[in-house]
This record gives structure tokens, C-alpha cells and sequence, in this order.
């Protein structure tokens, strides 16, 4: 059984495969076509990638909702979770390029190629241009949004400090178990036996209690999404400047390319 596996190994090592492939010619033209066929490939995905972002970020901001900053914090922030898969397909677009360009100098590169990477190009530069102005607005619109949801978070918290300060105004005004019981849902019960006063002053500390938590709750809550923002804007204002610097250095150095 070792002979056989030895023989085996050794007619295998000594067969040159690419010989098989005479059609093919030599074992360069071999390896220029299976580059050639690949770069082929690698800019079609690129390319595809680059057509499926741009009708994301069209589908993002249409329709515009201009001046309104959670509109334009939940966009960016979805371009920005996009922007990546753009840097993807740029980069197969390049490596295609650069496989034709390099690895097989004899291919002739065809013109509508040639138009779609320097459209590219210039597509990649606009866009670095709008990351690099992203940062900015990102600030703004946070402390914009920041002062919306205290005004709304107050605004709800006020309401129902309103609503619990109304309930005691009238529990002072009450006299009898009978107008206390109006005052509590009727699911709500007394203990048989229980005197007014000691009633009404356990609603009066349920009452304080509630309000209590009524204004713990609304500065949690104002807490919580300010953090929220900040977060999400320190993510989205790193990822526009790298994004930015990458897509800069991707036109810079691929001028020589179009020359």
C-alpha cells in the first residue's frame, strides 16, 4: 500500500498540468487570463456594490426633510453605517484596475471601464467632501435634538406633576371617605374600620412619593438620550472623518491611473 501511495505522489509531481491546457498556450498566458477573468469579476462586484449604496443613500434622503434635526441625525447615521460597504466596492473597483493595469499589461482596458473608474473617482471625491462637511451639522443637530427631548421629557414630567399637585389640592378639600373614594380609581379600596385623617395622609405621602419618582424618571430619562446622542454622534462624527480620509487618499492616489 506504501509503493502504491509513493508512485502515486511521484507521477504527480512530475506531471506538469498546465500542459493539459494546450489550447491555453504557455503557463504566463495561462495565469494573465485567470488574472484578467478575476479583475473582470472584482470590478463587476464593485461596481454592483457601489449602484446598491447609491440607491441606499438616494432611498435615505428622499424625501428631504430639511431643518428637522432628528431627520437629518437618523440619515447620517444611516449613511454612515452604509459609507462602508461604499469603501468595499471602491476598493474591488481599484483592485480590479490594478490587476489590468499591473499583472497583465498586455489587456486592453475597454473605455466604458475606463469611463466608470474615473466617474469613480470623481463620485468618491464628492462624497469624502460631504463626510468631511458631516461633522459639524452632526454637532449641531445633536445639541438641537439634545434640547427637543429636554423640552419634551419636561414638558411630560410638568403635566404630571400638575396632574398629582391637582389631586392634592382637592384631598385637602375632602371631608368625608365618600369624597376621598372619588378620588382614587374603583378598583381601589379602603381597610374596613380606617379613620379619614390616617387616609388622607397616606395619600399624601403615596402623592409626595410619586412625584418623587415622577422627577427621577424624567431626568433619567433626559440622561439616558443624552447619552444616547453623544454616543451615537461621537460614533458618527469618527466615522465621517475616516471615511473622509479614506476616500481622499482613494482619489489622490489613483490619479496617475487616468493620466
Amino acid at each position: 500500500m506504501n509503493k502504491i501511495q509513493f508512485t502515486i505522489r511521484r507521477f504527480f509531481r512530475k506531471l506538469d498540468f498546465f500542459s493539459l491546457f494546450g489550447v491555453l498556450g504557455t503557463r504566463d498566458s495561462f495565469r494573465a487570463i485567470g488574472a484578467s477573468r478575476a479583475s473582470s469579476v472584482l470590478g463587476t462586484f464593485g461596481h454592483a456594490i457601489i449602484l446598491m449604496s447609491l440607491i441606499d443613500f438616494v432611498a435615505a434622503i428622499i424625501p428631504p426633510q430639511v431643518q428637522n434635526p432628528v431627520w437629518e441625525l437618523e440619515t447620517i447615521n444611516l449613511l454612515m453605517g452604509q459609507i462602508w460597504f461604499s469603501l468595499v466596492g471602491f476598493a474591488l473597483v481599484l483592485t480590479s484596475y490594478l490587476i489590468r493595469y499591473y499583472l497583465d499589461r498586455e489587456a486592453r482596458i475597454p473605455v466604458l471601464e475606463l469611463t466608470l473608474f474615473k466617474f469613480s473617482r470623481w463620485l468618491v471625491l464628492f462624497i469624502a467632501v460631504v463626510c468631511l462637511l458631516m461633522p459639524p451639522l452632526i454637532i449641531v443637530d445633536t445639541v438641537r435634538v439634545h434640547r427637543i427631548n429636554t423640552s419634551q421629557i419636561g414638558e411630560a414630567t410638568q403635566n404630571q406633576l400638575a396632574q398629582l399637585s391637582q389631586v392634592e389640592s382637592q384631598l385637602e378639600q375632602v371631608e368625608n371617605i365618600d369624597q376621598l373614594q372619588s378620588l382614587l380609581p374603583d378598583n381601589v379600596s379602603f381597610p374596613a374600620g380606617a379613620s379619614l385623617p390616617n387616609l388622607k395622609q397616606q395619600l399624601r405621602s403615596s402623592l409626595a412619593s410619586q412625584k418623587t419618582q415622577v422627577s427621577e424618571q424624567g431626568a433619567k430619562l433626559i440622561g439616558d438620550k443624552r447619552f444616547n446622542l453623544l454616543e451615537t454622534g461621537f460614533r458618527n462624527v469618527m466615522a465621517a472623518l475616516i471615511a473622509s480620509f479614506c476616500l481622499f487618499a482613494f482619489f489622490w492616489r489613483t490619479r496617475e491611473f487616468v493620466d
